[in-house]
């Protein structure tokens, strides 16, 4: 049996597709991660159909536009749902990989230095009954990282944890990414959102793992550390 193509990740399209379809045709990937944000001029599926035709395993994580609106809702969340890696895994060109994306929000869960730091709302269904259904858009819960979704990615292993938001070892990342890289006990941090390729590591007692922060529109061919021994 031949080896797999690579893993491709993808940083925030904007609405800017050419350089993965280009990517993809040099590398021949398995598999496609896209870390969110998409602005779709189209249903998902019409926008990857290239990559779905091919038979290329695409997964994606939302960012914080695809709250935006109710059509660019529609496009992704109600497109390709069981697509989405948020608080899921999936195994991607023989590696495993956790996602969690989104953003957080001081009005819900702010844990930028501290990752123990107390929520106001743990899920969705404290927050309606808090403000009342018409005064909880649920385009924007969508795209809120609640502690329910960190705990439901946190039970999952993998060697890649893709979010939207950074950790720490980026000037605006969060210390609740590291806490769950260190839970998932990852190799490697893969975050859009920043628009700025960026390297960073984090570090935790006996391990540690690598970060790579994708630039917009950025593709990237995955490079998965080896494990630390």
């Amino acid at each position: 049996m031949s080896n797999p193509g690579p893993l491709l990740a993808y940083g925030d399209p904007h609405g800017d597709f050419v350089p993965l379809f280009r990517a993809v045709k040099e590398h021949s990937p398995s598999a496609v991660l896209i870390v969110g944000d998409f602005d779709p001029p189209a249903p998902l599926r019409v926008v990857l159909a290239p990559l779905l035709e091919a038979g290329i395993d695409v997964r994606w994580i939302p960012g914080n536009h695809e709250g935006d609106s109710q059509e660019w809702y529609d496009r992704t969340f109600g497109d390709m749902p069981e697509r989405s890696l948020h608080g899921r895994s999936a195994t991607l060109a023989g590696v495993r990989v956790v996602g969690l994306g989104g953003v957080f929000r001081e009005r819900v869960w702010w844990p930028r230095n501290n990752a123990a730091a107390e929520p106001r709302y743990r899920t969705r269904v404290e927050a309606r009954r808090a403000h009342g259904e018409r005064k909880t858009p649920p385009l924007r819960q969508a795209i809120t990282i609640f502690p329910e979704d960190w705990e439901r990615a946190a039970t999952n292993g993998g060697d890649i944890l893709v979010c939207h938001e950074a950790p720490t070892s980026h000037p605006y990342g969060f210390a609740a990414i590291d806490a769950l890289a260190r839970r998932v006990r990852v190799r490697l941090v893969i975050h859009g959102h920043h628009h700025r390729p960026h390297e960073g590591r984090i570090e935790w007692p006996g391990g540690g793992c690598a970060v790579r922060g994708l630039g917009r529109a950025e593709p990237w061919i995955v490079e998965l550390p080896s494990p630390q021994k």
